[in-house]
């Protein structure tokens, strides 16, 4: 047997509601401010995408494909509920 006996399936299968989760887990003032806090800080929006697509994979909210897929989503998520200004945000699109 190759799978974990206590595996269990993730919460959110559906990619549009994956986002949704994101959006309102930005309405706790505390999260919305931290988030800002380190967009302000030059943590490109991009690397935070990434941690949040990884983040519910790991808490096993959802599969890797649907952290593949949201993460370009979350990257108009994140600034349309932040309200922040598009030049105090920056992308790394760099190839890895």
């Amino acid at each position: 047997m190759t799978q974990d006996v206590k595996a269990t399936p993730q919460e959110i299968v559906d990619p549009e509601v994956a986002i949704s989760s994101i959006a309102e887990s930005l309405q706790d003032t505390d999260s919305r401010n931290k988030i800002r806090a380190y967009i302000y800080a030059g943590i490109p929006i991009s690397t935070l995408a990434e941690t949040f697509a990884i983040t519910g994979y790991a808490e096993n909210q959802y599969n890797p494909d649907v952290a593949e897929i949201i993460k370009p989503a979350i990257l108009f998520v994140l600034p349309l509920n932040l309200k922040i200004k598009k030049n105090l945000m920056r992308l790394n699109l760099q190839a890895r």
